[in-house]
């Protein structure tokens, strides 16, 4: 090497030693080039997207000896799918400690090897914004808790029970090893910003893990020290400064001055959260609003503003101003805790009693003053710490005092459970972004089922009720006799509790039952996150509340896993009746913890016999907690429907008398179609009327069915009638010879006689199903509408006729369309194509109305239940008789002239042709030009067909060839 080479290389190494790894680049981004390294100090790592095996980092890092415990704390912010974050591995395993996470389906840990060994669980951390994750783990039990920004998310055991994280290993941030040093897969890497990733030795304590930034971004491991750990990137990924912190430890740095929660603390300075560097200047600002003792000034779009929490409270408050210039939704204080929970936890690190705790939080909750969001998060995180903490205090205790300990346990339980649910907590809850509550709820729910079963344990065969404003927990041992049904709701005193009917029915069993019935407060947190989840099958997405109370049932079985002998039925009351909500789609779920927590209805179902307007039944295969779940979306739908069904429904029926009058009101196109025209509006006009008036009118039983009954006839009248309007045309244009006027008695008698016969078919099943198996089939009658029932297949009394007569009618339609077209197209050769088309349109759409194709709309409607067919098929078929009056009477020739006639003439009539294609006709005959012979077979190529006006079926010539058909009676 030459000696200027030399120089260089040396100027080179000092300028490492000093900053290695880094030189300045715009907004803090570092320019590092890939496989440089750093030390961590005060920046963060970027993984960009997209993801890629070359993109990791390396800590040069190792342990010094084996671990039996320890404490693993990352600062991370991604808005991707996540991936992995942090991989240990050695030559004996590749995972020794491994933190991952995937949106949608959950975030694993593994510690002390051992894939099957792994926790997964969801995490709100995938939102865009920092966090700082804490995952402490204990070999001796394996037991270990998972922190998201100083709260406890999720804590369990079993994990690596008594193995120990082993070494010399690796660490790798960003990928997953599948062996020591490699085995990167694209998928799982990360992307994202990482910093501060700091391991001890041991399990740190909730409050030296810190409830804020400013003890989050103080952490310094004792086995891994972010800030002198040497840190080597590879690929894309790149170092940048992490200022993030800097508003917390430097505060004079920042630039909007807010003053934390206590009062004792010094001011600091918290800076904004810029998300979008440039402003849109046509939209505005944000406006200063007043919200939970917090003054939000303006601000930005795109902006989230953090500040302190309100006096008294310890954490931060962020609200994001959406890009529109709005702000979304109300501030997010689910970090905003009182200084009592801290002293809470620190009493409990200290070995306080679980029960004398558990008593101060009850107290904390029932006082009058302000408690917010992170103080409801954090109590619930509380009652789940005691219980498992009051069972380890149990171990040593006698029979008879732990019987007492528990009783005491129980009650004061309860009584947090009650005062978390109230109604005076409704702001507190508010405070928790809406997607949180239901994992936050969850707690509730876990906590009280473990506390009842400590409780059924304690005192055996023993019956015991606790009832609360918000809860009532009933225990007693079940009977290998009879079902029996739980809760007991009448052995508390609180009257608020004794008119309310839901219960739980359990099969036979001779175990203790622990059941809980939650007030609606609990409901309406426990928000449904998917109806992908409630429903795996369908394809729209739809909004579904819980509308019901949340009713929970636990066998307690110490020795092994308990198996109903039967179904468990349910019986749940609606909550609410509002018509924004669709009671019909009633579903019947349980609560699934996994995940974070979910509804799901797998092993349950609806009981639609014996559900009604109030209440509904449920019949499950296993215990948990159960709801019942609304649609709510498709109401907003369904009141576009029902305004399209109404007005098209009462347009329907002025025109519909309007055909009635012409049809039988007008002499010379009286005939038999026009007849047959008149008693299918007839027909279709009384179901109209009936329909509007009396379908919803389902507070009587017999009423509402006599309703369906008639509307059954009616509707299945008008499709009969357009059966007996096919054979008419089939009769004209086919079968050719006199036609006699007595053919109408066989009309009439299909027209009426028919549905009549289907109709009492119906009844009669529907009734004597009823007497033999002593329950009604409902047939008749639905909870919202006097109609038929869709679910048990009685609704195909009606669509079985009515598809079989669409059925025949094509046939009749195709029949009829081959006839015309074939004497059309030998008239109207010389036609342009654009007169043939306007035509043919004409006569489609005429016929396609008359005989009713359009109802398969309503079939396909009933079968995929979706939106588009449920459209389709309100407005054609409300607007029915509209159709019928324009094709049959407004544009009808005949029509004109005799409205002419009749009312003088009218500058739209003048100047029209003499034909008219929809009319019908008395006598359809071979003409011959020269003179009237009878009729003759009309299959020839030559033959010409000729409608004629007198009802007593003379025939008369016609020479009008050029339209092909010569008609004076519609």
């Amino acid at each position: 090497m030459s000696t200027g080479n030399k120089l260089v290389a040396i100027l080179f190494l000092l300028h490492v030693m000093r900053d290695p790894g880094v030189t300045d680049g715009v907004d803090g981004q570092s320019t590092t080039t890939p496989g440089t390294s750093s030390y961590g100090r005060s920046k963060k790592i970027i993984f960009p997207y997209p993801r890629s095996i070359s993109n990791y980092a390396k800590m040069n890092a190792t342990l010094s000896e084996q671990l039996g415990s320890f404490t693993l704390c990352v600062h991370m912010r991604t808005n991707d799918t996540a991936g992995s974050l942090v991989s240990y591995a050695t030559r004996r395993s590749s995972n020794e400690v491994f933190i991952e996470g995937w949106r949608g389906k959950g975030f694993k840990i593994l510690a002390a090897g051992g894939v099957s060994e792994g926790k997964t669980f969801s995490l709100p951390v995938l939102d865009g914004l920092w966090h700082e994750i804490c995952l402490t783990w204990q070999g001796r039990d394996g037991a270990w808790k998972l922190y998201v920004d100083g709260a406890l998310n999720r804590s369990d055991s079993g994990l690596g029970t008594r193995k120990v994280v082993s070494t010399p290993g690796t660490w790798i941030l960003g990928q997953d090893q599948d062996s020591q040093g490699g085995g990167f897969d694209p998928p799982q890497a990360f992307s994202g910003e990482m910093s501060r990733v700091n391991l001890w030795d041991r399990v740190l304590s909730r409050s030296e893990i810190g409830t804020n930034w400013t003890t989050f971004c103080s952490h310094q491991g004792n086995i891994i020290n972010w800030t002198n750990t040497e840190i080597h990137v590879f690929g894309q990924a790149s170092f940048a400064q992490y200022d993030h912190c800097d508003q917390w430890l430097n505060p004079e740095t920042t630039t909007k001055p807010m003053t934390l929660a206590s009062s004792s603390a010094p001011a600091t300075k918290i800076k904004v959260n810029w998300l979008s560097s440039i402003k849109d200047k046509s939209v505005p600002d944000c406006p200063e609003q007043e919200r939970r003792n917090l003054t939000w000034p303006r601000t930005a779009p795109g902006v989230m503003y953090t500040q302190a929490c309100p006096n008294g409270t310890v954490g931060t408050a962020p609200r994001r101003c959406g890009t529109d210039g709005t702000w979304e939704g109300e501030p997010d204080l689910s970090d905003c805790t009182s200084p009592w929970v801290g002293e809470l936890f620190n009493l409990i690190e200290q070995g306080g009693p679980a029960g004398d705790v558990l008593s101060l939080v009850k107290g904390n909750l029932a006082e009058e003053g302000e408690v917010y969001g992170g103080d409801v998060i954090k109590s619930i995180d509380l009652l789940g710490d005691l219980v498992a903490i009051q069972q380890q205090q149990l171990s040593n205790v006698s029979q008879e005092e732990r019987k007492s300990i528990v009783n005491n346990f129980t009650k004061t339980m309860i009584s947090c459970v009650s005062a978390i649910l109230s109604s005076k907590r409704g702001n507190a809850w508010g405070d928790i972004p809406t997607e949180s509550q239901a994992g936050v709820a969850s707690g509730v729910m876990a906590s009280l089922e473990k506390t009842g079963v400590l409780l059924a344990t304690s005192s055996p065969n023993e019956t015991i009720s606790i009832v609360e404003e918000n809860v009532v927990m009933d225990i007693r041992s079940g009977s290998k006799e009879e079902a029996m049904t739980f809760p007991d709701l009448t052995m508390g005193e609180s009257s608020a509790w004794r008119n309310v009917e839901d219960k739980i029915a359990l099969p036979k069993t001779g175990q203790p039952v622990v059941s809980a019935l939650y007030s609606h407060t609990l409901s309406s947190y426990l928000k449904p996150k998917s109806t992908n989840r409630t429903n795996p099958g369908s394809n729209e997405a739809e909004e579904k509340i819980v509308n019901s109370r949340v009713i929970s049932a636990t066998v307690v079985n110490e020795n092994s896993s308990t198996e109903l002998d039967g179904v468990v039925t349910i019986v749940l009351e609606h909550i609410s009746d509002e018509k924004t909500i669709n009671l019909s789609t009633a579903s019947c779920s349980f609560w699934n913890f996994s995940l974070g927590g979910f509804w799901s209805n797998e092993g349950c179902t609806k009981n639609s016999d014996k559900s009604n307007l109030t209440h509904t039944i449920c019949e499950c295969t296993h215990l948990t907690n159960f709801a019942i779940l609304m649609s709510v979306t498709e109401l907003e739908h369904s009141f576009a429907l029902n305004v399209i069904t109404y007005v098209g429904c009462i347009i329907s029926i002025v025109c519909l008398f309007l055909c009635i009058c012409v049809f039988l009101g007008f002499r010379r196109v009286r005939c038999p179609r026009t007849i047959i025209h008149a008693n299918l509006c007839f027909c279709l006009l009384a179901a109209e009327v009936v329909f509007l008036v009396a379908v919803e009118k389902t507070q009587n039983v017999v009423v509402c069915d006599v309703i369906a009954i008639i509307l059954h006839y009616l509707f299945l009248a008008v499709f009969t009638w357009m059966c007996v309007e096919g054979v008419e045309l089939y009769v004209l244009l086919v079968k050719v010879f006199n036609l006699k006027k007595k053919r109408l008695i066989y009309y009439y008698l299909i027209g009426y006689v028919t549905p009549a016969i289907v109709v009492g078919v119906s009844v009669a099943v529907n009734y004597i199903y009823g007497h033999v198996h002593s329950t009604d089939l409902n047939g008749y009658g639905t909870e919202t509408y006097c109609w038929l029932s869709v679910e048990n297949y009685f609704i195909w009394s009606f669509v079985g006729p009515v598809l079989l007569i669409i059925l025949v009618n094509i046939g009749f339609m195709g029949m009829t369309l081959k006839v015309i077209f074939s004497q059309k197209s030998n008239k109207q050769g010389e036609k342009s194509e654009q007169g043939k088309l306007k035509f043919w349109i004409r006569v489609s759409a005429a016929l396609l109305c008359v005989m009713g194709v359009t109802w398969v709309f309503g079939v396909l409607y009933i079968s995929r239940e979706t939106l588009v067919f449920a459209y389709v098929f309100t407005i054609i078929n409300s607007f029915q008789g509209l159709f019928i009056f324009l094709f049959h009477c407004a544009l009808n020739e005949k029509v004109q002239e005799e409205m002419v006639r009749f009312f003088g003439p009218c500058a739209c009539c003048r100047g029209r042709s003499h034909y008219d294609w929809s009319s019908s006709q008395s006598t359809v005959t071979q003409s011959h030009k020269q003179n009237g012979g009878p009729p003759q077979d009309s299959s020839g190529p030559n033959s010409t067909y000729v409608f004629t006006t007198k009802d007593s079926g003379d025939t008369k010539g016609d020479s009008n060839m050029d339209e092909g058909f010569e008609e004076t009676c519609l």
